[in-house]
C-alpha cells in the first residue's frame, strides 16, 4: 500500500514538471514570434541661419561734455585767527607758493583761492565786533575776494591773502572757534550770487561746474552750535549740489598727542575749558578721572573724513590731514597742491557700447586730442587706460599737463561683434 502511494506521488510530480516545461517553451516561442514595431526615422532639428553683423568703428559725438577739458578748482582756506596761531600763519604764508607750484606748471587748471576765518557763537564781544556775519572772504589789494591764475604778481599777492593775522578777545578775536559755520556761509552766499558780479562780490566765489576743495588750518577744534560733523558734511554737498563735482576737505591741524604748548586752550585739560573733568576742592580743582589725558580736534577730523568718504573715488588713497607741528610744512602744502591738481585734471570718458579686443589683448580704441585742426594721438597705458568694469577711458593727468590748452578729446572704438538670430 505504501509503495503504491509513493508511486502516485512520483507520477504527480513528474507530470507537473513536464507541464511547466511545456508552458515555458510555449511562452518563449510566443515572444520570439511577436512582430517588432518599426522604429521612427531620426528627425534632425532645423535652425535659422546665424547672421553675424559686422560692426564698424564708432566715433563719440563731438558735443559730448566728456570730451571737453575744462578743469576748474575753487579752493577755500578757513584759517584760525586766534592769537595762538601766529607761528602757524607765518609758516603758511612762507610756504604757500609750494601749494600753487603744481597748478602753475600747466595752463589747464583754472583755479581760484579764497580765504575766510573762524566764527565764535559764544563770546559776546565777538559778535558785537564782527557785525558783518560769518563767511566773509578776505579781499585782495585790488578789492577782489579771491585770487586766480590771471592775477598779476600771484606769488606776492597770495601770501598776503593768507596772512589773516591774529586777534585777541579785546579786538574781536574768537575764544570758541567755529569752522563749519563760516565755510557753510561762503557756500550759501555763493548760491545767491549772479554770474555778472563774480569778480567783485563777496558772494561770488564758488562756481557752478568747478570742483571744490576746503582747507582748514587750526590748532583748535570746531565749536559750531547745533551741528554735528556729519550734518556739516552733508550740508556742504547739498549746497554744492553737483554730483559730478569733486568735493574734498583737508586739515592742517594739531594732534591729540601733541603737547599742550602747541594747542589752543580748548584742547587743553584745564578747568576753565573742561570743567567736566574736575571736581572743586577748596580753592583748587582735582582731576575726577572721567576724561582722557589729552584732547584733539575730533570734530574737525570727523568732518574731513566723513565729507571725503561721501565723495570718495576708486583712486582716493591719500591722506587728508596734516599736522601743523611737523617741520615739513612746505612739503605738506606742495603735496596737497599736487593732489588737487591731479584730481582736477582726472578725466573720464564713458563709452556707450563695449569695445572689442584685438589679438594683442588691447581694446580696439583710438584716442587723440584735437586743437586748431591738429590731432595729437594718445597712446594706451602711457596716456590713457581702459577701465573695463566701468566701460570708461581714463586719461592720465600727467599726459594732460603736456597738452596745449583749449582742445577737445576725440575717441573712436570698435564695438564687440553682434550675433543676430
Amino acid at each position: 500500500m505504501k509503495s503504491q502511494l509513493n508511486l502516485i506521488v512520483f507520477l504527480t510530480s513528474l507530470t507537473s514538471i513536464i507541464s511547466f516545461s511545456s508552458c515555458q517553451q510555449t511562452s518563449q516561442d510566443h515572444y520570439a514570434q511577436k512582430p517588432q514595431s518599426p522604429q521612427a526615422p531620426t528627425q534632425i532639428p532645423k535652425f535659422d541661419p546665424i547672421v553675424v553683423k559686422t560692426q564698424e568703428w564708432v566715433t563719440l559725438d563731438s558735443g559730448n561734455n566728456d570730451l571737453t577739458l575744462k578743469p576748474q578748482a575753487d579752493i577755500l582756506f578757513v584759517i584760525d585767527d586766534s592769537v595762538s596761531m601766529k607761528q602757524t600763519q607765518a609758516q603758511l604764508t612762507k610756504n604757500i607758493n609750494e601749494f600753487t607750484k603744481s597748478f602753475l606748471k600747466n595752463n589747464h587748471v583754472d583755479f581760484r583761492i579764497a580765504v575766510t576765518t573762524n566764527w565764535d557763537h559764544y563770546t559776546e564781544s565777538f559778535s558785537r565786533l564782527n557785525p558783518q556775519g560769518p563767511g566773509q572772504l578776505k579781499v585782495t589789494s585790488s578789492g577782489k575776494p579771491f585770487l586766480s591764475r590771471s592775477d598779476k604778481n600771484l606769488s606776492q599777492e597770495l601770501p598776503k591773502l593768507l596772512n589773516v593775522g591774529t586777534r585777541g578777545l579785546a579786538l574781536g578775536g574768537a575764544e570758541h572757534e567755529a569752522f563749519f559755520t563760516p565755510l557753510l556761509a561762503v557756500l550759501e552766499n555763493s548760491q545767491q550770487a549772479s554770474t555778472d558780479s563774480l569778480a567783485s562780490s563777496q558772494s561770488g566765489f564758488v562756481r557752478k561746474g568747478a570742483h571744490l576743495f576746503i582747507i582748514i588750518v587750526s590748532d583748535a577744534d570746531d565749536m559750531s552750535v547745533d551741528m554735528t560733523p556729519g550734518q556739516a558734511a552733508r550740508r556742504v554737498i547739498e549746497l554744492k549740489n553737483e554730483s559730478d563735482a569733486i568735493i574734498k576737505s583737508y586739515g592742517v591741524l594739531v594732534s591729540k598727542n601733541d603737547p599742550d604748548a602747541v594747542k589752543d586752550h580748548g584742547l587743553k585739560k584745564i578747568p576753565g575749558y573742561h570743567p567736566e573733568c574736575f571736581e572743586k576742592q577748596g580753592k583748587g580743582y582735582v582731576d575726577n578721572g572721567l576724561c582722557p589725558d589729552s584732547f584733539g580736534p575730533e570734530r574737525l577730523e570727523s568732518f574731513i573724513n566723513e565729507l571725503n568718504q561721501m565723495n570718495s573715488t576708486e583712486y582716493e588713497k591719500s591722506s587728508s590731514i596734516f599736522r601743523l607741528t611737523q617741520p615739513k610744512f612746505g612739503q605738506y602744502l606742495g603735496q596737497m597742491g599736487l593732489e588737487i591738481n591731479n584730481k582736477v585734471l582726472h578725466k573720464e570718458i564713458s563709452l556707450q557700447q563695449k569695445p572689442s579686443f584685438g589679438k594683442d589683448y588691447n581694446p580696439q580704441i583710438k584716442v587723440s586730442y584735437k586743437i586748431s585742426n591738429k590731432s595729437i594721438p594718445l597712446l594706451i597705458i602711457k596716456d590713457w587706460i581702459f577701465q573695463a568694469d566701468l566701460n570708461k577711458i581714463i586719461i592720465q593727468s600727467s599726459s594732460i599737463t603736456k597738452l596745449p590748452q583749449g582742445g577737445v578729446f576725440e575717441v573712436s572704438y570698435l564695438p564687440v561683434t553682434v550675433i543676430l538670430k
